[in-house]
């Protein structure tokens, strides 16, 4: 045997075999350095949602006061009401969410919007990834309505990471769209969203979206990236989070001559919520160490 080709393919063995063991040591400190930067962020915010609710708890009845309350000026006390319900617009979690529910328990020629919007959604948030193929949105899709109406055959609910797809690469790639990455900024093609921040499973007939909390790649889907930035623009009013109304959605649709190809395309979206902007209350935490940011949007009775 040739003794070069010999050593050749000895310290390739030896290159490939270390840096597999370098890379598992690698994932192997990142990995659950990510976990416990998650959790102490999640941790954090659970810390201010007690805090907040202990604040809005009932406090125990007082004795009247025997002297006449001060003369307050009602035109300053509205003034410092609106003032107190102002929130920083980056502290918003946009989390409206498409409810898919209706395409596992439907016909699918009943929900064809619904299908057609959940796949357009996967197109916005995944079409640039390398484990994204074109056409693999109405795949993974159709996949995943098949296995998920069988659970359904056997139990009363469901949860969307439950459900194992029948070929090996879909659920590869499923897997990568539940999962998400730690640190993405969509808008700049750096990461991606986890599928989670954007469709839920709930037991209802309903799929109305609750757009002024729709984020940007969700108001992409459902518009284009035009109207979408401008959408955002305008809840932003210096600083400040301002829930847009319908009647401005449709000017700002018109304006970029939007036309829907979906008959009942308004329908999908609501601009009531039984909770009002003055019971929003935006909570985040970002761990210093591995700077994961846990945010979440408290809808509080008002």
């Amino acid at each position: 045997m040739n003794i070069f080709v010999f050593v050749s393919t000895l310290l390739l063995i030896i290159g490939i075999s270390t840096h597999s063991l370098i890379e598992k040591g690698r994932l192997g400190l990142f990995v659950p350095k990510s976990y416990k930067g998650y959790m102490i962020a999640s941790r954090d915010v659970q810390g201010q949602e007690e805090k907040y609710y202990y604040k809005k708890a009932p406090k125990p009845k007082q004795k009247k006061e025997t002297q006449e309350k001060k003369f307050e000026n009602p035109i300053a006390k509205e003034k410092e009401k609106n003032k107190s319900n102002e929130i920083n617009f980056e502290n918003i979690h946009f989390d409206s969410r498409i409810n898919i529910w209706p395409l596992f328990s439907s016909e699918k020629a009943s929900c064809k919007d619904l299908y057609e919007i959940t796949a357009e959604l996967f197109r916005v948030l995944y079409s640039k990834q390398s484990f994204f193929e074109k056409g693999m949105e109405y795949e993974i899709l159709n996949n995943l309505i098949e296995e998920g109406k069988k659970l359904l055959e056997k139990e009363q609910t469901i949860c969307l990471e439950k459900i194992k797809l029948s070929s090996p690469l879909k659920q590869m790639s499923w897997y990568k769209m539940l999962k998400g990455t730690k640190k993405y900024k969509t808008q700049k093609d750096k990461g991606f969203d986890s599928i989670l921040e954007y469709i839920e499973l709930f037991p209802s007939k309903t799929t109305k979206i609750y757009l002024p909390l729709a984020s940007n790649n969700l108001l992409t889907t459902l518009f284009n990236q035009d109207i979408a930035n401008e959408i955002m623009k305008t809840q932003n009013i210096k600083g400040k989070y301002k829930a847009i109304d319908e009647e401005k959605v449709r000017q700002i649709a018109t304006k970029h001559h939007f036309i829907s190809n979906r008959a009942n395309f308004w329908d999908f979206l609501t601009f009531n919520k039984t909770h009002s902007q003055s019971s929003l209350q935006p909570l985040s935490s970002t761990d210093k160490d591995t700077q994961i940011c846990f945010k979440k949007t408290l809808h509080s009775a008002s």
